[in-house]
This record gives structure tokens, C-alpha cells and sequence, in this order.
């Protein structure tokens, strides 16, 4: 049962998670030459061969203007290339270069160290661990954002 005391514990936590994660995460992608958003970028793009800037405006949340620019700048410094789709000339399509591909391999190369660390620990520890982050995933997706809009019942159903 969802109470008032795991909401708190869910708001303290998950920044707490956030900081700790960012803390770790960043040092491998600045040594890689890339920014959180970046490594995002190019890991989905990768993810999602054959893959265009509207897919990854609407799959990643970011504004199609915003993901547009972000690709272009990615494009420029040589770490993905962005083709318009001979089927339909609005949809630009993306694809990584050698060089995406090396940085994402130099990403992994650097979440190595992490693995080396987690090896020490228990399976059924890290097991207990994957099991609560993907629960909690899936309770997430059954809320609704609240909406201050007269007229809206989605919050509090």
C-alpha cells in the first residue's frame, strides 16, 4: 500500500540516488569528451539502429529544436552523421560514425572500473537491487501527472 511515509522516503531518496549516480557517472563521460546528454544521444542511437531526429525527440523527451541542434553540433564534431530519408525529405535521418562509436566504447571502457568494484558484491545483494529499481519503475507508470487544470480527475484517482 502506497502511504504518505513511502512518498517521503521516495522524494529524499531519489535525489540523493541522482547525485550519487551523477557523481560516478560523469568522470567516465568527461574522460570519453562527453556531456550526460551526449552519451544519451549516441547510446540511443546506437540502441535504435535506423533511427531519426523525430524518433529521438519524442523517445528522450527533448523539444524536436533542442534534439535537432544537439545532433548537428554531435554531426559536427564528427560523432554521427544525420542524412535527410530519401522517403520523405522532413525526417532526418541518424546513424553513428566510427568515432560515436569509439566514444561509447570508451564510455564502457570506463564503467569497467565500476564493474570490477561490483564484482566483490554479492549476488543475491545485486540481484535484491535490480528487482527493487525495476519495481519501482514499474509502479511509476501507473501515475499520472498531477494538473492544476479545473476539471482534471487524473489526480485524484
Amino acid at each position: 500500500m502506497w502511504s504518505q511515509e513511502m512518498r517521503r522516503q521516495l522524494f529524499r531518496t531519489f535525489p540523493e540516488l541522482q547525485r550519487a549516480l551523477k557523481r560516478l557517472i560523469e568522470p567516465v563521460l568527461a574522460a570519453a569528451g562527453l556531456t550526460p546528454v551526449q552519451y544519451a544521444t549516441l547510446l540511443y542511437i546506437w540502441r535504435n539502429k535506423g533511427s531519426n531526429v523525430g524518433a529521438l525527440a519524442r523517445d528522450t523527451g527533448l523539444g524536436q529544436a533542442n534534439t535537432s541542434t544537439l545532433c548537428k553540433r554531435l554531426e559536427r564534431e564528427g560523432l554521427l552523421l544525420r542524412e535527410r530519408s530519401s522517403a520523405d525529405e522532413r525526417v532526418v535521418m541518424l546513424a553513428l560514425t566510427g568515432a560515436g562509436e569509439a566514444a561509447l566504447a570508451r564510455v564502457e571502457q570506463g564503467f569497467q572500473h565500476y564493474d570490477r568494484q561490483l564484482a566483490r558484491v554479492p549476488a543475491e545483494q545485486i540481484a535484491l537491487f535490480q528487482n527493487a529499481i525495476d519495481s519501482a519503475a514499474e509502479l511509476l507508470k501507473h501515475l499520472t501527472p498531477f494538473s492544476s487544470q479545473k476539471g482534471d480527475t487524473t489526480s485524484n484517482a
